[in-house]
């Protein structure tokens, strides 16, 4: 998505002559070190987690118990780095699409200044329709992984059915809760 939006930032900004990003050899090495960039720390996060690894003597009910220090490390750096990276490429997609979307608005105004013609006014419609379904689609994509986690009832359930601790946990708070309310209507009535 980055390339995607820094390729069609360049075409529309600077749409004259061919930008040194444009070429097919800068296309390979960024390519390149887009897939290291991915790869290499997933590489060494499995590497470390495997020769790190120790006997169970318990039966855990979370993942972390799992890690051991260094492994757990490497986890919340690794965490750390994802976030920071999200953040980053987000601003700049915002970046981009707001910069090309400005430009083609600019675009679109001096034409429409010039010619009141409506294949015009349907044109500019339809641009603007594309470029705001291009950004829903790019909050979309960054915005699901919080959607399912925080929002989905379902995913929630699951969750909480694979930790029974947590489950016991939820169920004696929900029946203090109820105590306490039941306590809390006795009296005022």
């Amino acid at each position: 998505m980055g390339s995607t939006s820094i390729n069609r930032y360049l075409r529309i900004i600077h749409p004259s002559g061919t930008h040194m990003l444009r070429t097919v050899q800068t296309a390979r090495i960024i390519s390149v070190i887009t897939w290291v960039f991915l790869l290499a720390p997933t590489v060494v996060y499995v590497i470390i987690f495997f020769s790190s690894q120790e006997p169970l003597t318990f039966n855990p009910s979370r993942c972390v118990h799992l890690f051991t220090p260094s492994v757990s490390l490497l986890f919340r750096i690794l965490h750390t780095f994802s976030a920071i990276n999200f953040l980053l490429f987000f601003i700049f997609l915002v970046f981009f699409y707001y910069s090309i979307f400005r430009r083609v608005l600019e675009a679109q105004q001096k034409q429409l200044t010039s010619s009141g013609s409506e294949k015009l006014v349907k044109y500019r419609r339809n641009v603007l329709v594309l470029e705001v379904t291009t950004m829903v689609s790019v909050f979309n994509i960054c915005l699901d992984p919080v959607v399912y986690f925080f929002l989905s009832n379902t995913f929630g359930e699951k969750v909480r059915a694979k930790h029974p601790t947590t489950n016991e946990e939820n169920k004696s708070s929900k029946d203090k809760l109820d105590i306490i309310t039941l306590e809390q209507v006795t009296r005022t009535s």
